[in-house]
């Protein structure tokens, strides 16, 4: 009841919106959700292997796939990966576009990124949950809502 996410309600205070919650909607209607947000990915497994965490359980409710990271990230960096992974999108399926922004930050240069993206602590933790296939969004606005 006390895990989920905490959205800001524009007064400086935030509300929860718990694991429980998400629990109970229906989200079929969504393609992907990418959750910008420490430890978004981390998950808990209790005995008899029942995972929780916010991606299984988006995914349990419908969502096709949850782009998330298992630790805290650089609020530099996170914008300019996710970006170019929504780019990335229009030629490959979803797990495809996650290795190869991957990749362009092993080899130190993420597009959009200023700074050295090689360090893994930056990239590494990013994890796609449920279908890797592919995903077009909006080609005229990579940044927009995501179409199916």
């Amino acid at each position: 009841d006390a895990t989920g996410l905490v959205l800001s309600t524009g007064d400086g205070t935030g509300e929860l919106l718990a694991i429980r919650d998400l629990a109970l909607l229906d989200l079929r209607a969504l393609n992907h959700v990418t959750l910008s947000c420490c430890w978004g990915a981390d998950n808990f497994v209790h005995p008899g292997r029942c995972v929780i965490s916010l991606p299984e359980t988006l995914c349990r409710r419908g969502v096709r796939s949850v782009l998330a990271c298992l630790w805290e990230v650089s609020d530099q960096f996170a914008p300019e990966f996710v970006l170019r992974y929504y780019t990335l999108l229009n030629n490959l399926p979803r797990s495809a576009a996650l290795a190869a922004v991957q990749r362009e930050c092993i080899r130190g240069h993420l597009v959009g990124f200023v700074g050295d993206a090689r360090d893994p602590l930056l990239w590494a933790g990013f994890r796609l949950v449920g279908n890797g296939e592919t995903l077009r969004l909006n080609e005229a606005n990579p940044g927009s809502v995501l179409q199916g």
